[in-house]
């Protein structure tokens, strides 16, 4: 995109530029002043400093620290501040971040070459509007999804770019603090990058013990059993969890099999089944969506991909899927759908300019149909638009799950082998 100076822009423009920044910077500062989850992050921080354990009891009233030892240790110094301070940065830093997945979005996209000015404002509009809920809850409780996406983006993105390196050390650090992009290691084998693997996988390990050099290492052990301890998977408080707030496959499979008491005394399950029956078949849907990657990936093991549009498409599913099936998950993760979103109505609008080979008319409706639905179920439902009673009755069936599957079927079926090549 062409950079013009401050002179160049209208005036009109100039002023609407300015009062968005001050309404953003308005409602930021608000954010930051209510205080959010970013409180248990300083305050592990804080206990972090006088060599306490980050992971036992409430680290503030009602919540647990999650995060990783050397999270708590990089804030340590940000904790000695009021809290308002640390939140106000990181609430700025998320909003600049979130321009930043637009421009790796539309550069991956070559949105430059194949659309106009306002064929890209739509596409920014709606994508936009179909995460607002997601978004918004990254910012009202000041979260980390919004860095987590966007490092999980621009790493993968710079490893294919040849900038292994790199991409390889924010892959790490950014699975070190939070391990949802875990799965894109095994993609990067897959994909043939072993060098990129490795160096995550190397710089990982280093990113695990290098607190030791400041805690000292009996502490950094510790820490990190402790750690693990409250991140295992085969928890049971994490491998069942039914109470609203959780949105992922181990908030819904659950509910369904067996009988639970929750949060409102409505009957969820259609069958009562045995804990271990229960966790078997809640792995193999877990499983199921994993291995559906390859119907995104379409080759062989390490093979390379050359096509941008091919590697956003596989990339876009990952991330859609991470939240499903990563237990305790809560609503500001599901922005990880942002960029299954844009590629979507990205590819609606180059179809509909018939710039290549006809999508079919019946499949294109199928696919806005499919997305006014996962808009419905995922965005409709908040509380600002139908009340909190019916809000949780939706979050009491896990209606942001069922939404977030369905999201599947037209990214599956906007295959990246009917855009136009930009060669």
């Amino acid at each position: 995109m062409e950079i013009r100076s401050i002179r160049e822009i209208p005036l009109k423009k100039q002023l609407l530029w300015a009062l968005g920044f001050i309404l953003i910077s308005a409602y930021l500062i608000s954010r930051a002043l209510g205080g959010g989850d970013f409180d248990v992050y300083l305050s592990a921080a804080r206990r972090l400093s006088e060599h306490g354990n980050i992971y036992s009891g409430d680290v503030v009233p009602g919540l647990n620290y999650l995060y990783s030892p050397l999270f708590a240790l990089l804030l340590v110094p940000f904790s000695k501040l009021p809290f308002f301070v640390p939140e106000l940065i990181w609430l700025f830093f998320s909003a600049f971040l979130l321009y930043r997945i637009w421009r790796i979005v539309a550069q991956q996209l070559n949105f430059n070459l194949l659309l106009n000015a306002r064929e890209t404002n739509i596409i920014l509009f709606l994508s936009l509007g179909m995460i607002m809920r997601f978004l918004l809850s990254n910012f009202s409780m000041v979260q980390m999804n919004i860095f987590m996406l966007y490092a999980s983006l621009e790493s993968v993105l710079l490893i294919f770019k040849g900038k292994k390196l790199t991409g390889a050390l924010l892959l790490a650090l950014v699975i070190n603090i939070k391990i949802l992009p875990l799965p894109f290691i095994p993609y990067l084998i897959y994909r043939g990058e072993f060098k990129a693997a490795f160096f995550t996988l190397l710089f990982l390990l280093f990113s695990l013990f290098l607190p030791a050099l400041i805690l000292g290492y009996d502490y950094n052990s510790y820490l990190l059993h402790e750690w693990w301890f409250v991140i295992n998977p085969q928890n049971k408080t994490v491998s069942m969890e039914v109470d609203n707030g959780p949105h992922s496959l181990t908030a819904f499979i659950p509910v369904l099999l067996t009988n639970t008491t929750g949060d409102m005394p409505f009957k969820r399950n259609f069958i009562n089944l045995k804990y271990d029956q229960v966790i078997i078949i809640l792995r193999i849907c877990q499983l199921l969506l994993v291995a559906l990657t390859l119907y995104f990936i379409r080759t062989f093991p390490f093979k390379k991909i050359t096509s941008p549009y091919h590697q956003f498409w596989e990339i876009s599913y990952i991330l859609l899927i991470t939240p499903l099936i990563f237990p305790h998950q809560q609503k500001y993760a599901f922005i990880n759908l942002f960029p299954a979103c844009a590629y979507i109505i990205f590819f609606l609008i180059v179809q509909s300019k018939k710039h290549f080979v006809d999508f079919s008319k019946r499949k294109y409706r199928l696919v806005i149909v499919l997305m006014i639905m996962v808009f419905t179920l995922t965005t409709l439902t908040t509380d600002g638009i139908i009340g909190r009673y019916l809000c949780n009755i939706t979050q009491y069936y896990r209606i942001i799950t069922i939404g977030t599957l369905a999201l599947i079927i037209p990214l599956g079926l906007c295959k990246p082998n009917e855009l136009p090549t930009t060669d």
